[in-house]
C-alpha cells in the first residue's frame, strides 16, 4: 500500500529534488502544499494544495497522511519591515499549522529541517539573525507539540 506524504517547500531547491526523488519511487503518493506559486514543470502525480496562510487552507489535505516533511522557509539573511511577516509565516506559523493538523489526523511522523546558522558560536543558541530565530521558534514549538 502507498504512503501519503505531505510535502512543503516542494518549490524549492531541496524540496524539488526530494519530490523528483520520491517520485520516482512508486510507494508514495504526494500532496505539495505551496504558497505562491506552482512549479512550472508540474506533475499530475502530485497532488497540489495551495496554502494561504491560514488552517483552513489545510481542510483539503487528505486526512490519511502517514508522514509530513517540512521544508517550506521564508530565507533572508537580512530583514526588512517588509519581510518580516513572510519570515514569520512561512518559518513559524505555516509550521504550527502543520503541527496541528497532525495533531488532529493523529500524523505522528514529521520531518523538520532547521539552519546550522541558529549559534554563531560554539554556544547551543545564538541566533546569527531574525531567520534564525524563527527557526528556532518553531523548534520550541515542535518540542511543545512532540511533548
Amino acid at each position: 500500500m502507498k504512503k501519503n506524504i505531505l510535502l512543503t517547500g516542494a518549490t524549492g531547491y531541496i524540496g524539488s529534488n526530494l519530490l523528483n526523488k520520491l517520485l520516482k519511487e512508486t510507494d508514495f503518493n504526494i500532496i505539495a502544499v505551496y504558497n505562491n506559486t506552482l512549479p512550472k514543470n508540474i506533475d499530475n502525480a502530485v497532488t497540489w494544495i495551495k496554502y494561504t496562510g491560514d488552517y483552513s487552507s489545510l481542510k483539503d489535505i487528505d486526512k490519511n497522511i502517514d508522514i509530513i516533511i517540512h521544508l517550506a522557509t521564508f530565507f533572508t539573511s537580512v530583514h526588512s519591515p517588509e519581510t518580516v511577516s513572510k519570515i514569520i509565516n512561512a518559518n513559524v506559523l505555516l509550521g504550527a499549522h502543520l503541527l496541528e493538523f497532525a495533531r488532529q489526523n493523529k500524523i505522528n511522523k514529521f520531518i523538520n529541517t532547521s539552519t546550522y546558522a541558529q549559534s554563531i558560536d560554539n554556544s547551543i543558541y545564538n541566533p546569527q539573525n531574525f531567520y534564525t530565530s524563527t527557526k528556532q521558534a518553531f523548534e520550541a514549538i515542535l518540542k511543545y507539540y512532540t511533548e
